[in-house]
């Protein structure tokens, strides 16, 4: 991806309530003030952050301009070549973002005409910006670049800011972005632009390991279940009505046995103003899917944290306390980043005998096109015998044909190039280890997914547990 931001220009650094004891430069202490002042009284959150980053008066940030210059690809109708003019990719950008706030009910409070003089008492900031601010110092100490007028013990600027919104990737602020550029734009490459080496921002990956939860009676306590095979030749796309999923941010794959998309809910997409409003609408579309088309949830989000975490804030609860029946297999992939051959093959070999069993699948990330690509187009090459060219042509034309009725086409799966190498190494690995009956023997053994009857209720489970070595 290209893109360059330049050097850093001169700054005189200044102190900020938010950002003390790290200088922060003049621009970042502007778009700080005029977070703070349209959050009054409320915490400050990303979403005061990415509104402030553009409406500070005289001030363009050059990140903004390269994320809109990114993205215009992506969507129908933008200018290109020539005509894709740095100011051009900024007001393109900051109309659309500005357009995702308010269609998520963002209401600033009045802000132009507040004092902007802050000390830190009274000033609170919401989870999420908490954790944005700490790896905005973060990234403030690393070596940057060409960033000879930063002073040497940290200068805190809007890059930074920015980056740490994509590196935390759970806040408002990061769905939006992620969402106005189709995934074009993520923490690697935007650190990479503004020359912040990533590795030690990011911890060393352990093991990645899948655990699966039984919620109420699972999976297997949907009467009638069949086993299942594919045909052999992949579902007729046609006209691609069938495509269409029962929740307008999902699409099928394998009518009525494999369904793909977002998180159920849409997750941070609704206002964290309004939590209630989220919690109706996760609800709503559980019944919409459980019983009816959905027994078993594969979710691959690692930023919501260990599994209890998952378990415990998240929609399984929701499954549990409506009574619904269903499995939750948690594997939890990072945004962005790849996974080793082996750790991914053993996940798809568990899909594809739950598939096999007769199970109905609901895969899902945050958008349902990064990670879910990343494992939905092996699986169907496995279950198909097709190439990676074949399965990620196939996924690709469902997903454009079936979700949000079209609107969502182009949005690759997978999104980077570093997750379509990760498919097609996949794909050529899966197929030279024949059988793959030593993947399901693993499977096999490691995992609790047997569908055994227990109690209504949320409890432990083993891992699933691949080694990556």
């Amino acid at each position: 991806m290209e893109g360059d931001l330049g050097s850093f220009p001169s700054v005189c650094p200044v102190n900020h309530a938010l950002t003390a004891p790290t200088p922060t430069s003049p621009n970042a202490a502007a778009v700080l003030d005029v977070a703070i002042a349209c959050a009054r009284p409320s915490p400050i959150d990303s979403e005061h952050v990415l509104f402030a980053l553009f409406n500070v008066e005289g001030y363009s940030p050059q990140i903004m301009s390269w994320m809109g210059s990114v993205s215009m690809a992506a969507w129908p109708g933008t200018p290109t070549g020539e005509d894709n003019t740095p100011e051009m990719a900024y007001r393109w950008f900051r109309t659309r973002v500005l357009s995702a706030l308010d269609r998520k009910g963002f209401r600033p409070s009045p802000w132009e005409d507040v004092p902007r003089k802050w000390t830190g008492a009274g000033l609170t900031l919401t989870l999420a910006m908490e954790r944005i601010m700490k790896i905005t110092h973060q990234i403030s100490q690393h070596d940057v670049g060409h960033n000879a007028d930063v002073d040497e013990d940290g200068l805190i600027t809007p890059e930074f800011i920015v980056a740490a919104i994509m590196v935390d990737g759970t806040s408002q602020a990061f769905d939006i972005i992620y969402r106005c550029t189709r995934g074009l734009v993520n923490c690697w490459s935007l650190l990479e632009t503004i020359n912040v080496d990533p590795r030690p921002i990011f911890p060393p990956r352990g093991r990645l390991t899948f655990n699966t939860e039984v919620v109420n009676r699972g999976a297997a306590g949907r009467s009638g279940m069949l086993p299942w095979e594919p045909t052999g030749q992949l579902p007729d796309l046609e006209d691609g009505k069938w495509c269409a999923a029962p929740l307008k941010y999902a699409n099928w794959l394998i009518p009525n046995h494999l369904m793909i998309g977002e998180t159920i809910g849409r997750d941070s997409w609704n206002s964290a103003q309004s939590p209630n409003d989220n919690t109706f609408k996760v609800k709503r579309d559980l019944s919409r899917l459980v019983p009816a088309f959905v027994d078993t949830f594969v979710a691959l989000r690692a930023e919501w944290g260990p599994m209890p975490n998952f378990l415990s804030m998240y929609y399984p609860e929701e499954i549990r306390s409506q009574g619904l029946d269903a499995d939750v297999l948690f594997c939890p992939l990072e945004t962005f980043r790849v996974e080793e051959e082996y750790g991914l093959a053993t996940l798809i070999v568990e899909l594809r005998k739950r598939l096999r069993r007769g199970e109905r699948l609901y895969m899902h990330c945050n958008s349902g096109h990064g990670r879910v690509g990343m494992v939905s187009i092996p699986l169907i090459a496995c279950l198909y015998d097709l190439s990676a060219e074949e399965a990620t042509d196939f996924v690709q034309r469902a997903h454009d044909l079936g979700r949000n009725g079209g609107r969502d086409a182009g949005w690759s799966l997978p999104e980077t190039d570093e997750q379509r190498e990760v498919v097609q190494n996949l794909i050529e690995f899966m197929k030279r280890s024949g059988d793959d009956d030593d993947y399901d023997a693993h499977s096999d053994a490691s995992s609790n997914s047997s569908g055994s009857s227990r109690p209504s209720s949320l409890r432990p489970s083993q891992a699933a547990e691949c080694t990556i070595s």
